[in-house]
């Protein structure tokens, strides 16, 4: 358990909680709710905080990722709600984290960094870009743009687009809810 202020900035929180996280009381109060969720599910969690801190509703329950630290992160079920003084105006917000039973072992960031071009070529083949449109695109030839492809199946252990797009997505790489499909920019590009 934890209580945010109306920032969503963690004030305080139980032993279980810190236990979970891997963190000291110290390391985590001050911190900001958005640092403690995986990225791929940041943009909407804090959607719904926001909505919780601003009044329009009392209370949340949502299925999320949290990260334990840069390596590592489980999931679970966030429970969050208001407490209001004086009236109706949102002074903390109380949050209640239950793990899963089974926590998804596949939710490590990847740590292969890409460059900016494999970015884009990334975000490409994900709004389902051929190589021909991506080697014009990008003033490319197609062999370069299969070299780059190659590189990166290689890097991520996975045997085709297909599967190099649903990892890459499973590790938080893409922000949600945005089309044309685009990397996070956070500590993912060189």
């Amino acid at each position: 358990m934890a209580i945010l202020d109306r920032d969503l900035t963690v004030v305080e929180a139980n032993s279980e909680l810190l236990g979970l996280l891997n963190g000291s009381a110290k390391h985590l109060i001050g911190q900001h709710l958005k640092e403690l969720l995986h990225p791929s599910i940041q943009q909407r969690v804090l959607r719904l905080f926001g909505q919780l801190a601003e009044g329009r509703c009392g209370h949340i329950a949502t299925h999320a990722v949290l990260q334990r630290n840069a390596n590592s992160a489980f999931t679970g079920r966030l429970t969050a709600v208001t407490v209001e003084s004086p009236p109706q105006t949102v002074s903390t917000i109380v949050l209640l984290v239950s793990p899963d039973e089974n926590p998804t072992p596949a939710l490590k960031p990847l740590k292969n960094r890409l460059s900016g071009l494999n970015v884009k070529i990334l975000e490409g083949i994900a709004a389902g870009n051929s190589t021909t449109q991506l080697a014009s695109q990008l003033y490319l030839s197609r062999q370069g743009v299969e070299y780059h492809v190659s590189t990166m199946l290689r890097k991520f252990s996975v045997p085709n687009r297909a599967a190099l797009v649903s990892k890459a997505y499973s590790a938080g790489m893409f922000s949600i809810g945005s089309w044309p499909p685009k990397i996070l920019v956070e500590g993912l590009r060189q």
